[in-house]
């Protein structure tokens, strides 16, 4: 019963954790290049209002995986932004979708993207509202999309929740 009880003690710390990282320990990590996906208006495919209302972390590795993805971000979205050109084969996409919110003030960001001779880990950090701060009082889905060197290796998301500060 004491060594079950051992085995188990790391595994609740890193539940207990505020931050849990998969990638310690793994070995050498290379910066892997990465860049926001762009609107054909050249702006970022970074914001508050989606139609993807659930929590989603993809990796996207061809166009139909994309076009449908995409038919899902603009859903109920008017005007519908187009989507935009990705050359698959070349690049991949990694997205994340935050999930509906009850206010504006969340956001999710795509932080870092490194490699390993295994895996690729992909940073997410999502922020939720100080306190005391002034918030959108409208029904918000943050969500970040970018653009990364097409990979046949494995990818794993690490996720933090960060509060910004109190106003």
């Amino acid at each position: 019963m004491k060594t079950r009880f051992l085995w188990l003690f790391p595994f609740m710390l890193c539940v207990g954790a505020s931050e849990c990282r998969l990638d310690d320990d793994l070995g050498e990590e290379e910066e892997f290049s990465f860049e926001t996906l762009q609107y054909d208006d050249g702006t970022d495919v970074k914001g508050d209002f989606s139609g993807v209302r659930s929590k989603r972390l993809l990796v996207v590795r061809d166009v139909n995986e994309f076009t449908e993805l995409w038919s899902d971000h603009v859903a109920g979205i008017s005007p519908p932004q187009s989507q935009p050109t990705v050359g698959f084969g070349t690049d991949m996409l990694i997205a994340a979708f935050a999930g509906e919110r009850p206010t504006g003030g969340y956001s999710i960001t795509i932080e870092d993207v490194r490699e390993n001779s295994d895996f690729i880990v992909i940073e997410i950090e999502t922020e939720t509202p100080g306190d005391n701060c002034a918030v959108t009082q409208a029904v918000t889905q943050p969500y970040h999309i970018v653009v990364v060197p097409d990979s046949e290796k494995t990818v794993q998301f690490s996720e933090t929740t960060v509060e910004a500060p109190a106003c």
